[in-house]
């Protein structure tokens, strides 16, 4: 399985979404691996190692997957940026948590967070073709 697979399946891991966009799960991996190289590719190598290891459930993967990154900062901060960029494709690009050095990657309508929190985006709408839709009281209220 490509390291891609493994990203979309820890994505999905990481933020308790099963239906991650998997055509966004390419540029994220690539957005990330330029930011993170190393240590993305360390997470993603702790990730694959221990779902070929086990077969528990994905709670028991993700308890061990934290025993394992839990006292590397790095690991950790790259880790909370894959969370980050899935629910409002932004990160921060800091390993130091001082320095909030933050990045889009363009993304923003489609993060997860959205459909979660049962929002559309600031600054975007589900009626495009209707100028002042909000200020109109709903239909029926």
């Amino acid at each position: 399985m490509k390291r891609e697979n493994y990203f979309l399946d820890l994505s999905r891991l990481l933020t308790g979404v099963n239906k991650l966009d998997p055509e966004l799960a390419k540029p994220y991996y690539h957005y990330l691996e330029q930011k993170f190289d190393r240590y993305l590719d360390e997470l993603l190598g702790i990730y694959q190692e221990l779902v070929q290891e086990s077969k528990e459930s994905k709670n028991v993967i993700l308890t061990q997957l934290v025993g394992r990154i839990k006292n590397d900062a790095q690991l950790i901060h790259v880790t909370k940026q894959i969370v980050r960029i899935w629910y409002v494709s932004q990160i921060n690009e800091s390993f130091d948590p001082a320095n909030k050095k933050e990045s889009y990657a363009g993304y923003w309508k489609k993060g997860v967070l959205w459909d979660i929190i049962k929002a559309h985006p600031p600054a975007f709408t589900n009626h495009p073709d209707e100028l002042g839709y909000w200020s109109k009281k709903p239909e029926g209220n």
